[in-house]
C-alpha cells in the first residue's frame, strides 16, 4: 500500500512537471497542444480497443488510430476538411474493410471501434476547443477542466483511504467509497474558488464569475466520478485490471483521463452558452 503510494505520488508529480512543460512551450508554440492532445488520442483509442480485446482487427485498429492522430489537426483548422467529413470518411473506411475482410470482422468489432474512438478523441479534443474561446481565456478554461478532474480523484483517493467505510459501486468499483467521493467534491469546489480569486487578483481585463464556477464544480466534480465508473464498469465488464501500464502507479493514459473525457465535454458546452469570464 506504502509502495503504491509512493509509486503515485511520483507519477503524478513528473505528470505535473510534464504538464507545466507543456503549457510553457504551448504559449509560445500553439501547435505543441495540438501534438500532445493527438498522442493522448492515440493511446486511449489503442487501450480501449486492444487493451479490452473489442476489436482484434489489426486493420480497424490502425484505421482507428489514424483517425485518432488527426482529429485534433482536424478541429484546429491544420487539416483543411471538416470535421463532419472527417467522420464520413472514418466510417467508410471502417465499412470497406468489414466487406473485403468480412471473416475475421464481425458488426461489434465495427461498432466498437466508430464509436468508442469518436467519442475519445472527441472528448479529448474540446480541450483544444476549451483554450480558443471568444474571449481569449481559454487558459483559464484548461486548467479547471484538469482542476476538476485531478483534484477530485486525488481528494477522494485520500479521503478514501483515511475515512472511508461505505462503498460507492460495490460491483463496479470496490474501491471508491461515499465519503471518498464527497470528500473529492469538496476539495473540487475549495480549489476552483481558490483559483477564481487567484484568477480575479492577476487579471485587469476580466473577471470570473465566482459564485457561477464554485457552484458549478459540484456537478463537474461528480460528473468525473460518473466518468471514472463507467471507465472502471468497461474494465469490469472486459475482466481487465488497468487499460495500460505507461504511468506507474495510475495504469494508462485512460485510467489516468476518464474522467477528462466527461468533464471537458461539459465545460465546453457550458461555456458556449454561458461564458463565466467577462471583460471588465
Amino acid at each position: 500500500m506504502v509502495l503504491l503510494l509512493k509509486t503515485r505520488i511520483i507519477s503524478s508529480a513528473i505528470g505535473l512537471a510534464l504538464f507545466g512543460a507543456v503549457l510553457i512551450f504551448w504559449n509560445r508554440v500553439p501547435i505543441v497542444l495540438d501534438i500532445c492532445i493527438s498522442i493522448i488520442n492515440l493511446i486511449a483509442t489503442w487501450e480501449i480497443l486492444d487493451g479490452t480485446k473489442l476489436v482484434k482487427n489489426r486493420v480497424i485498429m490502425v484505421i482507428s488510430s489514424i483517425f485518432a492522430l488527426l482529429v485534433p489537426f482536424i478541429y484546429n483548422g491544420y487539416i483543411p476538411i471538416s470535421a463532419t467529413v472527417a467522420i464520413v470518411i472514418f466510417a467508410v473506411a471502417l465499412l470497406i474493410t468489414s466487406m473485403v475482410m468480412n471473416k475475421t470482422i464481425n458488426i461489434s468489432q465495427l461498432t466498437s471501434a466508430f464509436s468508442l474512438t469518436l467519442f475519445i478523441t472527441y472528448a479529448f479534443s474540446t480541450l483544444l476547443m476549451l483554450t480558443r474561446t471568444s474571449n481569449g481565456q481559454g487558459l483559464f478554461y484548461f486548467l479547471l477542466a484538469f482542476s476538476f478532474a485531478w483534484v477530485s480523484d486525488g481528494g477522494a483517493y485520500f479521503v478514501g483511504v483515511l475515512f472511508g467505510k461505505h462503498q460507492l459501486a460495490p460491483i463496479i468499483s470496490p474501491k471508491k467509497t461515499i465519503e471518498g467521493a464527497i470528500g473529492g467534491v469538496v476539495c473540487s469546489t475549495l480549489v476552483t474558488f481558490i483559483m477564481c480569486l487567484f484568477y480575479n487578483s492577476l487579471s485587469t481585463s476580466f473577471h470570473a464569475n465566482i459564485v457561477a464556477f464554485t457552484l458549478l464544480a459540484p456537478i463537474f466534480a461528480v460528473s468525473g466520478i460518473f466518468g471514472d465508473l463507467i471507465a472502471s464498469y468497461i474494465k469490469r465488464s472486459c475482466n481487465i485490471k488497468d487499460y495500460g501500464n505507461l504511468i506507474p502507479g495510475h495504469g494508462g493514459i485512460l485510467d489516468r483521463f476518464d474522467s477528462i473525457l466527461f468533464i471537458s465535454p461539459l465545460l465546453y458546452m457550458l461555456i458556449s452558452y454561458f461564458p463565466m469570464i467577462s471583460a471588465i
